[in-house]
């Protein structure tokens, strides 16, 4: 495992960190008998920079006696950086996407957040969620939509996707976006109702037991008349 070191120049920052390591050390050895100054060279050393008052460490940094260095774990350190800065990518895009507009449904299928998530998010940007349906663009722009949706298939997962093709077209919501997607989208098309949502018409023309009736010729009543005699 890769290590690296550094040394404390500062005086006051030795000193500080010498105190903080003999605070550490004399809470893992409360138990243990106190350190004597003029105790022999294979004792502990923090024990033994426990013993000394703040001015004697004082004097040691200054003379350059007390020399520190600070070392770490490369990969275990350089792992955590990268996380961390994972950690704050997603964040900072969660919220430029709460900050667009996008809806509550979006956000749960991209980010894989909870709704309460989502509403601390908004809470804390100070977003309100737009009431009701998005206004559609014109034809001419939501078929640019869907043609720069379709160039960046494959340049990267669903949520840059989406990030990158608000940054196109940054005049609408995300929402709005979302919206013709899936105005457009395959599952929407088939299962999609006839045209003014209005279920099938009525047949124009009769039952066929009405046309039967109908078609049937009318009966007429014969009078007999009868002659007087």
């Amino acid at each position: 495992m890769q290590r690296e070191e550094s040394a404390i120049v500062a005086p006051a920052a030795k000193v500080m960190l010498v105190a903080m390591l003999v605070t550490l050390a004399r809470g893992e050895s409360k138990e243990e008998p106190a350190a004597d100054p003029g105790g022999p060279m294979g004792e502990p050393l923090l024990r033994r920079l426990a013993a000394l008052s703040l001015a004697e460490l004082e004097r040691l940094a200054e003379t350059g006696a007390l020399r520190v260095v600070v070392s770490c774990g490369r990969e275990e350190l350089s792992w955590s950086l990268q996380a961390s800065a994972r950690r704050h990518a997603e964040q900072a895009l969660l919220e430029y996407f709460v900050r667009h507009g996008a809806p509550r449904t979006l956000l749960r299928a991209l980010f894989t957040v909870s709704r309460a998530r989502v509403d601390a998010v908004r809470k804390s940007l100070r977003v309100a969620p737009a009431p009701g349906r998005p206004k559609l663009p014109r034809p001419r722009e939501r078929e640019a939509i869907v043609a720069a949706w379709a160039k960046l298939e494959g340049s990267g997962n669903r949520r840059a996707r989406y990030h990158t093709l608000h940054r196109m077209f940054p005049r609408y919501s995300i929402a709005t976006l979302d919206l013709v997607l899936r105005e457009v989208s395959p599952e929407r098309t088939l299962t999609a109702r006839r045209v003014g949502n209005r279920p099938p018409a009525e047949p124009v023309s009769a039952p066929a037991t009405r046309r039967s009736e109908a078609s049937a010729p009318a009966r007429h009543t014969v009078v007999h008349r009868r002659v007087p005699k």
